[in-house]
């Protein structure tokens, strides 16, 4: 049996950036938003953003609602974007996760709890190969 790989074009993810700021005024970045090579650094600046606003909690709720629609209306390569930029910000501040995951939508939620698993078994694989 052959299989061929169809790559889906996403074309969500060149105006994500933009896409952002239209949904969250509030967020400022320093890079272009119009250059699709800073898509990872706005984003990426977006998550530090989000984890300060944990305390603004109509304010957070605005960023994690943008992440959910990227999530539902980007492809992979969004995925793979948020997944790389957001997640594992967010997984590195314990005391933001809690209220994360009480906004993430359900697909956002699947996304997040299989991206956990993903890292607890490369640690426990890693801390395997170790002994």
């Amino acid at each position: 049996m052959n299989f061929t790989l169809v790559f889906q074009p996403d074309e969500y993810y060149p105006t994500i950036s933009t896409e952002l700021l239209a949904a969250v005024p509030e967020f400022i970045t320093v890079f272009e938003v119009d250059d699709p090579a800073d898509i990872y650094m706005v984003i990426g600046e977006f998550s530090r953003f989000l984890i300060a606003s944990h305390t603004n909690p109509t304010l957070f709720q605005k960023c994690v609602e943008f992440i959910n629609r990227s999530f539902e209306l980007g492809g992979q390569e969004t995925q793979d974007m948020l997944w790389v930029q957001v997640f594992e910000s967010v997984d590195d501040h314990r005391e933001v996760l809690p209220q994360f995951i009480s906004h993430l939508s359900p697909y956002a939620r699947t996304l997040f709890e299989a991206y956990q698993k993903a890292c607890l078994e490369t640690r426990n694989h890693l801390l395997k190969r170790g002994q």
